[in-house]
Formats: structure tokens, sequence, C-alpha cells
């Protein structure tokens, strides 16, 4: 072991939906219970039950009274944080469930759901499973089947539940899964969690400052799998507090790291920015996940270049008055690494001992390059085992930001990611773009096992066609309330 300084950032200022300040526990995590802004409208839901009884693993089977009991509790829970749950919520509950009945199933609650709303109302459906790895008649799995059902083709925020999940709720007096269960769906359903104050409070500043941050990240195939292609996906940020993302998603040949020919959907990310926020963004941030040191700066001039041309495409197709000297930064975090920070300190007896470093810790310096712009951020709070910090290269920085502006970009990006109330080990995009792929993969499955590949590639003549076709499959139906991913 060497040594070297480090740093602790400050905690940036996370705050409620009136603009006031959360109080902070000592190890940064967020006291209050109310999220900051729900989904408008009342929620009703339907619970579809796939789990089923099996001789090999009976203690997962999930009785009628733990999943009303379960119900219950999560609805409650959810209206402690705030969310508009309706006085009867429950649309029906649909047992007996497996991959040959359960688009029916889906179609059937829409259905009733429509019948019933006024305009304002969504549905929300809870699916109770009982092993992800089950495969319920489908060769492809359970999850994908799920997810390609309700958020690809008819747009229905769904909550996938493991009965053994399920079962230790219910019977550990702890109320931590509900809340945190309560977290995603409040994401799912266009609700924020939690906003961070930025320091450019007026509208004239939002307008000058607006950034929009991107997440780029690439998952490759393994051998067991179960997918031929790699999958890429493009997550940003269409608001100026950078508290709500959408994606998209592209399919690459196999073991392809860089992502190119995204002219399109990038401009369709530009639009939602430009749509919801009312301003164009005038700072672009790229935050690169999972490139190795050789291939870093190949890939960021390829995939500056396609964003660069992306915007240069939409100023020609554009009414609006874009301005043509947008700075763009392109960031890459790398985890695969050996590199750990630990902190000397004395235990009870006087004796020495090293500890992980506290929430906010950077590092740049004596372990760093000394021809980049590099540093290590640990954001996240190291509770179980050894803290990994993250490593960030700034391959490119046209706004102009200190290096403490930026190790506080990166930090308090961290504080955004919805399905928790605690800094995590990556800014949230990039988290999201992982998220992203990983769910992407499991569709894809469930393409692949219903065969709907081979009608694509008899459809298709040409890999630029096939490759529309799969991404298109991929993608998540239009109406999709919120943020699928989380």
């Amino acid at each position: 072991m060497i040594s070297c300084d480090g740093m602790v950032l400050d905690v940036p200022a996370i705050v409620d939906k009136e603009g006031n300040r959360i109080p902070i526990t000592d190890k940064r995590a967020i006291r209050q219970k109310e999220l900051n802004e729900p989904p408008s409208g009342d929620i009703y839901c339907a619970v579809v039950i796939m789990a089923r009884e099996r001789s090999a693993d009976k203690q997962n089977v999930c009785h009628m009274d733990d999943v009303g009991t379960f119900f219950l509790e999560l609805m409650e829970k959810c209206r402690e944080r705030g969310l508009n749950i309706a006085e009867q919520p429950l649309i029906r509950v649909y047992e007996r469930t497996d991959a040959t009945n359960f688009e029916q199933y889906v179609d059937d609650a829409q259905e009733r759901f429509k019948r019933m709303q006024n305009g304002r109302q969504r549905i929300l459906l809870l699916l109770v499973i009982n092993d992800r790895n089950d495969s319920y008649g489908n060769r492809g799995g359970a999850y994908g089947l799920i997810k390609s059902v309700c958020d690809n083709k008819y747009g229905i925020a769904s909550q996938v539940i493991d009965a053994s999940t399920l079962k230790s709720a219910v019977q550990n007096t702890k109320k931590t899964v509900y809340y945190n269960i309560a977290l995603k769906i409040n994401a799912k359903l266009g609700g924020v969690n939690q906003a961070v104050l930025f320091k450019n409070e007026t509208s004239e500043a939002e307008a000058k400052d607006s950034v929009m941050y991107v997440g780029i990240d690439v998952t490759h195939p393994t051998a067991n799998s179960g997918i031929d292609i790699s999958i890429a996906s493009m997550v940003a940020n269409f608001d100026l507090a950078a508290t709500r993302y959408t994606n998209e998603i592209f399919a690459q040949m196999k073991g392809k790291e860089t992502v190119e020919c995204f002219e399109r959907q990038f401009c369709r990310l530009m639009t939602k920015f430009h749509e919801h926020s009312k301003v164009w963004p005038r700072h672009i941030v790229i935050l690169r996940d999972g490139v190795s040191d050789s291939e870093m700066l190949r890939t960021a001039f390829i995939e500056l270049k396609w964003i660069r041309d992306s915007w240069k495409k939409m100023t020609t197709i554009s009414n609006d008055d874009l301005a043509l000297d947008v700075t763009y930064t392109y960031i890459v975090i790398q985890k695969r690494h050996v590199t750990r920070f630990y902190q000397p300190s004395k235990d009870e007896r006087g004796q020495d001992r090293y500890v992980n470093v506290p929430s906010g810790t950077v590092v740049d310096n004596v372990v760093v390059s000394p021809q980049l712009f590099d540093f290590y951020l640990a954001s996240q709070i190291g509770a179980i085992g050894t803290t990994r910090p993250a490593h960030y290269t700034v391959v490119l920085d046209e706004w102009g930001m200190s290096s403490d502006q930026i190790y506080e970009m990166c930090y308090r990006l961290c504080f955004l990611y919805a399905r928790c109330r605690i800094p995590v080990s990556l800014p949230c995009p990039v988290y999201y773009a992982h998220l992203v792929c990983e769910k992407a993969k499991e569709v894809y499955k469930t393409l692949c096992n219903e065969r709907r590949f081979d009608q694509f590639a008899e459809d298709a003549e040409g890999d630029a066609l096939k490759k529309n076709a799969i991404e298109s499959y991929l993608a998540v139906h239009k109406d999709y309330p919120g943020m699928h991913f989380v």
C-alpha cells in the first residue's frame, strides 16, 4: 500500500418539492419519507400471480393470504411516500398465470381500467412471480416476457416482485422492502423521488446553462447469456433538474463496444428535452461506461462525432434559434480496476486499523495518470465490504469546468438514482444505461424464444433492416408513463 491525499466533498443540497432542504443523516442518506413529486391522478392496481406450487421449491409458494397482506401494506407505504393511491385500488387478482395466458390477463386488466378511468388515473400492474429463473413455459425467462408485454406492447408500468421477497416482507417487522418498492413505483409512473438544488435558480440562468447528461453503456453476450448480439443504451435527462430520464436502445454486432450511427436516436433525445424543458441544452455531458484504456480515445472520437452531427442535423430541421456553440464534455467511468482506498483509524482498544473512506472521497494525486485528467471518486456508502471507487477520466471538456466543479457534478448525480435514498457508486445516467441494457437483454431472449427473430430475418433483408427491427421490438411503448428501467 502507498499513502496519498484525498478530500471529502460536501453533501449537495437535497431539496423537497417546495425547494426546502431535506435533512441528511451522518451517512448521507435522505431522512424524509415523502417523495418530491408523485404522479398525477389516482393509482389503481391489478395483481397477476405467476408463482405456483412446485415440488422442488414449495417454500417459495405464494399463498393468497400473504399476497393480500403484502398488497395492503405496500399500498399503505406508497401513501406514506406521497403517492396518490386510490381508495379502492385493486382492479382484479389473476391467479394461475403462465406464458400462455399472461398477455390475455394484461389485456383484460387494461380493458377493465379503461372502463373506469376518468382521464387522470393511471394503472400499475403489480406482478408477483415465484422465481425469476422459472421460465413459466417461456424459454426466454419470465422477466423478459413480463416486460415485453407490459412495457413494450401495452405501455403499462409493471413491478415484478419475487415470491421470496414477498414472503420475507410479510414475515419481517421492518418495512424497508415496501418503502424501496414504492421508490421504483413512483419513478415508473412518472414521479420524482428526490432532487438536488442547482446553483442557477433563475429561468434565465437555467436557459443559459441547461445541461443534458447522457449515459452510455454496452452489454456483451457471454457464454451462458442466451443472446448473440451486443446491446447498447443511451440514457439522457429531459428536465433541467436532471431527475427524469428517457432512453434509446441499439442492437450491435457481437463484441462491438463503440456506438455509431445514432443521429436519429440522439435527435429524439434532444427533441424530448426541448419539448419538456422549453429550452435546448447548451451543455451536453457524456458519461461513458465500460471503455478500456486502449479504446478510450477512439471511442470518444467516434461517439462525439455522431453527437456533433446529430446537433448539426437539428439546427437544419428546426425552426427554433438553436445555439451553434453548444459545449461537449466526455467522461469515461471505469469500475473494473484493482485500486482501493482505506482510511487510517483506531479501534476501541486504541489499535491501528483501516476503514472505508467516507462517501464523497476524491483522490486526484499519486495513483492517477501524469498525462491525463483522471480521478477516483468513492461516492457510495461502504456499509458492507471494501468500497470500490469509480475511476473517472475526462477526455474532453469544452465547457471549461474546474476540477472541483467536475467532482461536484459527478457526485451530485450519484444522489439522483431513483431506486434508493443514498448516494450510489455511479452517476445515475450511467447506472440507468446499465439497467436499460440488462432489461433489453432479457426482452431480447423472449424475442428469440418466440421465433420472432426468424420472422425479422425473413422480412428484413440486410443487417441494417434486421438491426432496426430488433431495436423496434426492444423499444418501450410511447405511452409508458415514466422511467421503465428503474
